[in-house]
């Protein structure tokens, strides 16, 4: 259950990582016209409506509104800014929405119009336009409607006309949770579907391991990373001995179950979350280590190859032994020190 748990949390982060990449530019522009049209609010107040009321709504819009959503467009260009978008949102919708009330008791006050239709569009803009997640777009989107009934009978408004106001906001909630859910539903589904895509296109789909492809991938970046940070590197090339002779012996069933045998053990003893081990192609494996010693990386080849022999596969077709063995080069290097290239620190192993 907690091992469940933990992955949940894991997919989760990692939906929440692929979103922000993905949905940025759209939250971007979404909360760009958050702001036209707060702009156009104060545009039309300055023509229509009496000084004293526009100077004081232009401090509230200027002061209150617009400050939170320059800040949430500002966290989309930053890398670490998407971990606090959700709060951001959830402030920007109560910022607009409770700033919006206080405005329409100064326009009470004042007597000038008071747009209702203005209140139902913000919520739409909590629901829509925020990219908020369901549960905190309806806890911002019930907290408004709260907060308008509560403002209203404040400011002895009609009882009749709170009362389909109210219906009409909590109604407009419902479909906004509907909606919300129906979207972040769909993102979701989008991004398990090329999730799985994507491991398929990684993963060997006999050992479940990473494949070639994702080994160079990760041996670049790995690489990369030794170079920036000076730390060392080690790589494992490992090869099932007299495997065609296996298979021409066994079968091709017992060399895919020697294969992943091999596979299971490798996975078992990788224990640093930095390192690597995949099937390099056939029977040969891979594995890489960053910032290891010279000595762990020995130390964990003749594990693997001493946990490979104690498995006591039967081999009566190996010139090495009377059970499957595995050969392992080894290579370990600092880049920054080495003249040796990639290519060529993957060939001495």
């Amino acid at each position: 259950s907690s091992g469940l748990t933990f992955k949940n949390r894991r997919l989760e982060t990692e939906y929440q990582n692929y979103a922000a990449s993905r949905n940025n530019g759209a939250l971007r522009l979404q909360l760009l016209l958050g702001a036209v049209f707060i702009a156009l609010m104060m545009l039309l107040d300055s023509i229509f409506l009496p000084w004293e009321f526009t100077r004081t709504a232009l401090i509230l819009r200027l002061g209150i509104m617009l400050p939170p959503i320059l800040l949430m467009i500002a966290l989309t260009y930053l890398k670490s800014g998407g971990r606090y978008l959700q709060l951001a949102g959830v402030v920007v919708g109560l910022s607009i929405g409770l700033t919006s009330l206080f405005i329409g008791a100064l326009a009470a006050r004042y007597e000038v119009p008071r747009v209702f239709a203005g209140y139902q569009i913000i919520i739409v803009f909590v629901y829509f336009f925020l990219g908020l997640r369901v549960q905190a777009a309806v806890g911002t989107g019930l907290a408004l409607c709260a907060a308008f009934v509560i403002a209203a009978v404040m400011n002895n408004a009609d009882p009749i006309a709170v009362t389909y106001n109210a219906l009409y906001l909590l109604f407009l909630n419902v479909i906004g949770t509907l909606g919300c859910y129906q979207l972040s539903k769909a993102r979701r589904t989008v991004f398990l579907e090329e999730r799985i895509l994507s491991y398929r296109a990684n993963h060997d789909a006999l050992t479940q391991l990473p494949n070639r492809r994702a080994f160079d991938e990760f041996l670049v970046a790995t690489w990369d990373n030794a170079k920036s940070m000076r730390k060392p590197i080690s790589i494992l090339m490992m090869d099932i001995d007299h495997f065609k002779s296996y298979n021409d012996l066994y079968g091709h069933q017992a060399g895919d179950h020697a294969i992943s045998e091999v596979a299971k053990i490798l996975e078992k003893n990788l224990q640093r979350p930095q390192d690597f081990a995949g099937r390099y192609g056939g029977e040969e494996f891979v594995v890489l280590l960053f910032d290891a010693t010279r000595e762990y990386a020995l130390d964990l080849a003749e594990r693997i190859r001493e946990q490979v022999l104690a498995k006591n596969i039967e081999h009566r077709g190996s010139g090495t032994g009377k059970c499957v063995s595995i050969s392992i080069g080894l290579s370990h290097i600092d880049p920054t020190l080495s003249t040796r290239s990639m290519k060529g620190f993957v060939q001495m192993a």
